[in-house]
């Protein structure tokens, strides 16, 4: 019997892994697999340990392993191989298939496309805080529990929207800003830059801009800066992340905020993390059956 485990990094904010549990249980609807487990990294649970664990106890005697990563960084290329190098010594008669992460594919710079298409103005933007309160587990490690937010489930915005652009947005260009979290690696960041070549050849928006959360450049800030110079009149900006984890919950709000307040006659539009989106079921599928294809 085969089973399929979704490996992923975890995060510490409360409902972080709630796309990722939804894709599962799609997966599981669809039945391609008997067995469709979780297994983190860090900070959730079930660990991946844990999953082999359920797989094993199931019956399971094939594992395909898919990374629920946009870039095949670190955590794919190291910490990976050395999770399952602890996993086939203590299973040694369960075998295990690897599939690649994500990476590239137009089902990704679709579901960008669809972010975009549902993007919020700012007094929205603290949607990803609010939906943490309805998964609070209580927990003292998460980024809201020290402001009491969390246990009190009284999360509120304190950001008002800012003024429209002053020119006619009918006749005037919008621009879209894939955030992406960076990688220090070249070779990781190219399935981003993939994307974007895409989503430029496409044509949906006559602009399409990257800003870095962190280790490349151009950050966010100064991408929204050369967007508005470029003269866009809208900017919808998208993360190009898999979870709901504090940076997309905090730290892009606030960068993008801070940009907000700089040019204040250009709206900013902030659209749901990718990962939210049911395409990525679809991918994940499809690098399982890869995985399990191969010898």
């Amino acid at each position: 019997m085969d089973g399929l485990i979704l490996f992923s990094h975890g995060s510490l904010l409360c409902g972080a892994g709630a796309a990722l549990q939804e894709h599962a249980a799609r997966l599981r609807a669809r039945n391609r697999f008997p067995v469709v487990e979780i297994g983190y990294l860090n900070y959730e649970r079930p660990t991946f340990a844990e999953a082999v664990d359920r797989c094993a106890q199931a019956g399971v005697r094939r594992a395909v392993v898919v990374p629920y990563f946009l870039v095949p960084g670190r955590f794919v290329t190291r910490d990976l191989p050395q999770q399952l190098s602890d996993m086939r010594e203590a299973h040694p008669s369960l075998q295990f298939h690897v599939a690649p992460p994500l990476g590239y594919s137009e089902r990704i710079a679709e579901s960008i496309l669809e972010s975009a298409r549902g993007a919020l103005p700012r007094r929205f933007w603290d949607r990803i805080l609010r939906e943490a309160t309805e998964f609070c587990e209580n927990d003292p490690g998460c980024p809201l529990y020290h402001i009491g937010k969390c246990i009190e489930n009284q999360y509120t915005a304190a950001v008002e929207d800012m003024p429209s652009c002053r020119a006619d947005e009918s006749r005037s260009p919008s621009a879209l800003l894939i955030m992406a979290h960076g990688s220090p690696r070249a070779s990781s960041n190219a399935p981003l830059w993939e994307v974007v070549l895409h989503l430029r050849e496409r044509g949906d928006f006559p602009m399409v801009g990257v800003g870095f959360l962190d280790c490349n450049e151009p950050n966010i800030p100064d991408a929204v800066d050369a967007l508005t110079a470029q003269g866009a009149c809208r900017i919808v900006a998208v993360p190009y992340f898999l979870h709901g984890g504090s940076h997309v919950a905090e730290d892009l709000p606030a960068l993008l905020s801070q940009s907000q307040e700089r040019h204040r006659n250009v709206p900013i539009l902030l659209g749901d993390y990718i990962g939210r989106s049911p395409l990525l079921t679809d991918l994940l599928e499809e690098r399982a059956e890869f995985a399990r294809s191969r010898p």
